[in-house]
């Protein structure tokens, strides 16, 4: 889930000479880029306790993944609420703004699924109101995040048309968990002509985009399908998802992990 602020971190905070009056945000970022996540998750609280924002969001992060850290949703959740109580959509984009829409997302995902055992109710409407606030600022998770709840009907009226509109939103923008659903989808109906060529091609953009320590499960699903169906079929989907790719060009801060290539045949 983590797409609209991550690398613009990276490009306001890019790789320096370590000055002895380095920030304690700075020094955080440098060991996290270097793999010192325990070094890194000091310094980022650290950071936070001092009222950086941005460093919660990085915290927020780290708990949600085990990075340096035991995975604690919990902990997760209050570090992105810290970011987004503080989300003001009249501020200036930037990186700071980024890091607080992009908790805000993170904050209405747990609404919507809740913590077990971490005191925290499944409330999708609330959920949704979140979902909607991020949606004004084209945030592909937010987008997603209501495309899924309409199209299956989670904690609301189910509304599979209006749901896949906000998913394709969310698809043109390569947000990988969209792009995932939406294969998902064709899979399901694959009884009907050419929705199986439909359900690879979007899971070819989807693991292009997925990151495999974020979503590991979209990953498996590619190859899951990549092993079930016939090679034509294959070469089917790869040329549609080409089109797409060419329709819709990945965000300048979305690179992918491997392009989708041309093929050829002699």
């Amino acid at each position: 889930m983590f797409f609209s602020f991550r690398e613009a971190a990276k490009r306001a905070s890019p790789n320096f000479d370590l000055r002895i009056w380095a920030t304690n945000l700075e020094k955080a970022l440098k060991a996290y880029r270097t793999g010192k996540f325990a070094k890194a998750h000091q310094l980022f609280k650290a950071a936070a306790d001092e009222g950086d924002l941005m460093a919660h969001w990085w915290l927020g992060r780290m708990h949600q993944m085990g990075q340096g850290v035991p995975v604690n949703d919990a902990v997760a959740f209050n570090h992105f609420r810290r970011a987004a109580l503080a989300f003001d959509g009249r501020e200036p984009p930037g990186p700071l703004m980024g890091a607080k829409l992009d908790s805000l997302v993170h904050v209405g995902r747990y609404y919507r699924k809740g913590i077990p055992g971490g005191n925290l109710k499944r409330q999708p409407q609330r959920a949704l109101r979140i979902f909607r606030t991020a949606a004004e600022f084209k945030h592909p998770g937010a987008q997603y995040g209501i495309g899924a709840m309409f199209y299956d009907g989670d904690g609301l009226n189910k509304r599979p048309r209006r749901g896949m509109r906000w998913l394709m939103l969310s698809a043109q923008k390569h947000f990988p968990q969209a792009l995932a659903k939406l294969g998902d989808i064709y899979w399901a109906k694959r009884d009907q002509p050419f929705n199986d060529v439909r359900a690879m091609m979007w899971y070819i953009l989807a693991q292009n985009v997925a990151r495999p320590e974020v979503d590991p499960e979209i990953i498996n699903r590619y190859n899951e399908l990549a092993a079930t169906l016939a090679p034509q079929i294959q070469e089917q989907s790869r040329q549609m998802a080409l089109n797409w790719s060419r329709r819709f060009p990945p965000p300048p801060h979305r690179q992918l992990t491997q392009p989708v290539a041309e093929t050829t045949t002699e």
